[in-house]
């Protein structure tokens, strides 16, 4: 059985799906896929811990097949002998496995489709098990940068080739979660995969032959072949691997397939079934009681319960026909700690354990308030064992809450209930109820008025004060109002304005606080005020602060920044313009500290470009300065490839150092007839690559000999890089 790489570890995530490099589509959408797509039921838990089977939507049932010995599970000398958990058991099972090969030329390509038990710690270890789905495809000897198309019974990925030994190397595991059985249902495996009728009958049982490569059915979307489109793929391939029909517009030297896979896969014979829960009750006296036994299964099987050990308990048949069992079994003395279920049905008959516990009862859970206005939770609960001691778990501190001798649990002061509350026995019992809450109607909630301001600013700096972060409900009235203490002057001729956000200038003259406040109104007629307070400082020698060099390439955005800058409440950028500089255009508000240009290209040997700084005090009249100059960065351009063939499109990658707005312009010369073609340009990646995919122009004098240049718009240049075939 071919596996196309062992697994190595498996991330216990819930639906977690790890992607190889380059995978850009996995996922059909939705609405695409068919009906009868995925896997749909999931057996009983059986005695090592995995679902005893999985069944897809024909009702087709695959069982883990467990013998080493037998050919057909798949093992091939790795685990030998019959699966025995937990001291012989592999370290994975296989519920479905699937692969195809696809050797030709320079390709090597492997395709595994499986539905796949694990350990979530690569150790046998009962509670660490894990089922998922596995898509996994590995190609070799592809063109790294171009795009390829795969396509497998499950459905169709893309990839961009890496530069790796490895072009592709994609897996995909879904519904890994220990013991989550249901995620591999959101995998994209299923219906199971079968031999095609005319590669024979496969071995009785089973779905088809690990070792006889054959064609197989099942896909959803009828694609029964694992097939890679892409440059050059199919180019010498032999017959067997030529894409047979060629699939509408596809080139056949860009196409190669396989539709012989290798498929291990059991079927179900057995139910398995689940021991769910044991409840026993005491008699009165002591004397003994009895356990109520839950179990479930497929339909019409046969189980028993027993117990071998002490206090013996017969042999005893469960009743029940449509999946759901149940047997009331006597016993003597103590109760015991656990009972044996048996599914007779099953051959091997299949058994399961179940722990004894005592019967908990949550009777009622209430939360209410009382007539002092406390607010208490209240929970009654019994046990069908007088002896049991009862704890609830406390909804906010997880702390041990005892049941006391009248079965009343309170907890005071709880100002809001659980949705539902718990309650253990120390007899191993448990039981879970939802809380019934008596509440009077919640009031509106007020708006919240948000006033945010500077807390200190300068004389004749401009103050914004803005409310808009205020919440409440519907659309929102605002009224700022500033209300003086003592001799402090108004901002606004009538002390108001009735605007989320507005302005003043802090007076000349004043030093000290300017007091407002801020009352919303929201569409229900509530309000809130809040209080804000604005301090003025008093004149002090203002410093231009800001940085003294920056460094900015040609088309990125450059901002000039003095907000660091101390007691100024005004500020003035200009540029300096020296050496034939072109002047830029500064954006930014009148006297706001920041302001913005975009970076012209300068010349190789250029200065950089300087702008002063001036910010002055509150009275307008002390002064101070500071320059900063910005250089220009050079972008060190590099093309690293250029290639034209006949019939294809033209080809050329390369890199940039200046990222932030960057692209790059080739123009494609024929330098033997002087003609030439400008293309539009194309954006630098974030990781500093650039690409041109693209016909090559007309107007040339020749599609041989030519040469591309290539021009950032960072003032990165290269000139006469040869184009290839």
């Amino acid at each position: 059985m071919k596996r196309f790489g062992r697994r190595r570890a498996v991330a216990v995530t819930a639906g977690a799906a790890l992607l190889g490099v380059g995978a850009f589509a996995a996922l059909p959408s939705s609405a695409n896929v068919p009906e009868n797509a995925g896997l749909r039921t999931v057996g009983a838990v059986a005695d090592h811990g995995f679902p005893s089977w999985y069944g897809d939507a024909s009702g087709l049932r695959l069982e883990p097949c467990l013998d080493g010995d037998n050919p057909l599970c798949g093992f091939a000398g790795e685990f030998t002998g019959q699966a025995s958990f937990p001291d012989h058991f592999p370290e994975e099972i296989f519920y479905m496995l699937a692969g195809s090969e696809i050797d030709s030329g320079n390709i090597s390509a492997g395709l595994t489709l499986a539905a796949e038990g694990a350990w979530a710690n690569e150790v046998i270890r009962d509670g660490d098990q894990v089922v998922f789905g596995r898509v996994r495809i590995r190609v070799e000897g592809l063109t790294p940068g171009e795009t390829y198309t795969v396509t497998h019974p499950y459905g169709e990925d893309t990839f961009e080739a890496t530069a790796d030994r490895r072009n592709i190397n994609f897996t995909e595991d879904i519904g890994v979660g220990q013991n989550n059985f249901t995620g591999i249902f959101n995998s994209r495996l299923g219906p199971w995969l079968q031999w095609h009728p005319d590669a024979g009958e496969p071995p009785e049982g089973y779905i088809g032959d690990p070792d006889q490569e054959a064609r197989v059915v099942g896909s959803p979307y009828n694609t029964n072949f694992f097939r890679i489109v892409g440059p050059g793929v199919g180019a010498g391939a032999p017959t067997i691997n030529q894409c047979l029909p060629l699939p509408a517009g596809v080139n056949p030297n860009d196409c190669i397939q396989s539709i012989e896979f290798s498929l291990m896969g059991k079927k179900a014979t057995n139910a398995g079934l689940s021991a769910d829960r044991a409840m026993y009750t005491p008699n009165a006296d002591g004397s003994g009681g009895y356990v109520t036994v839950y179990a479930s299964t497929d339909a019409w099987e046969s189980l028993y319960v027993e117990n071998a050990g002490e206090p013996f308990i017969a042999r005893r048949m469960l009743d029940g026909s449509h999946g759901l069992y149940v047997a009331k079994v006597p016993y003597d003395g103590a109760p015991p700690a656990r009972l044996t279920v048996t599914n007779t049905s099953d051959v091997p008959a299949a058994k399961a354990t179940v722990d004894v516990v005592d019967d908990v009862t949550i009777v009622n859970a209430t939360w209410t308030t009382n007539v002092a206005g406390r607010k208490i939770l209240a929970v009654r609960a019994e046990s069908s064992d007088p002896g049991a001691v009862l704890t609830l778990q406390h909804p906010t501190s997880g702390d041990d809450v005892v049941v006391p001798a009248t079965g009343i649990a309170r907890i005071l002061d709880l100002q809001a209930p659980p949705v539902a509350v718990t309650v253990t026995s120390d007899k191993g019992g448990a039981e879970t109820h939802e809380v019934r809450a008596t509440l009077e109607e919640t009031p509106i909630a007020a708006p919240v008025p948000v006033p945010a301001h500077p807390a200190l600013v300068q004389q004749s700096q401009r103050v914004t004060l803005d409310a808009s972060a205020s919440i409440g409900m519907g659309t929102l009235e605002y009224e700022w109002r500033q209300v003086p203490v003592g001799n402090e002057p108004l901002v606004w001729p009538n002390g108001l304005r009735r605007v989320a956000t507005t302005t003043f200038v802090a007076p000349v003259g004043y030093a000290g606080d300017l007091h407002f406040t801020l009352a919303v109104k929201d569409a229900t007629g509530l309000t809130t005020v809040a209080d804000a307070v604005v301090t003025v400082d008093a004149v002090k020698a203002p410093v231009a602060v800001a940085p003294g060099r920056i460094d900015a390439a040609a088309g990125s955005t450059v901002t000039l920044d003095a907000s660091g800058s101390h007691n100024a409440a005004r500020w003035t950028w200009r540029q300096i313009v020296r050496n034939g500089h072109p002047t830029v255009e500064l954006t930014g508000s009148a006297n706001d500290p920041v302001a913005t240009f975009t970076m012209p290209a300068l010349a190789a040997n250029s200065t950089p470009l300087e702008f002063r700084l001036t910010v002055r005090a509150g009275d307008l009249v002390q002064t101070h300065q500071t320059d900063v100059k910005v250089h220009p960065v050079r972008d060190n351009l590099a093309v690293a490839s250029a290639r034209y063939r006949a019939g294809e499109d033209l080809r050329v990658d390369g890199s940039a150092s200046v990222l932030t707005g960057n692209s790059v312009t080739l123009t494609v010369r024929h330098p033997a007839s002087g003609t030439s073609a400008t293309l539009p340009p194309v954006a630098v990646a974030p990781d500093g690559s650039w690409r041109y995919r693209g016909a090559l122009p007309g107007g040339l004098g020749g599609t041989t000999n030519l040469v591309v240049d290539a021009k950032s718009a960072a003032a990165g240049t290269v000139t006469g890089f040869a184009v290839t075939r």
